[in-house]
């Protein structure tokens, strides 16, 4: 089951649920108010010394002409 960022709609209380994908939606502890699905960032970091300057996923090729051009 995923975990979801959940906001009360009244209230505005913000709570950490697992939820399954069918499941309805959870009411608030607080004050009653439906709670609904809110963004979060993702759970994953791109870690790595400029791995965008170095032309990740660009061919061979192309890493070699952006490296002589710079």
């Amino acid at each position: 089951m995923p975990i979801y960022d959940l906001v009360c709609e009244e209230c505005g209380d913000k709570v950490e649920m697992f939820l399954k994908l069918n499941e309805k939606e959870p009411v608030c502890d607080k004050c009653g108010g439906t709670l609904k699905k809110a963004m979060s960032a993702p759970a994953f970091v791109l870690k790595g010394h400029n791995w965008y300057k170095d032309g990740y996923g660009l061919h061979d090729d192309r890493k070699k002409e952006g490296k002589n051009n710079a």
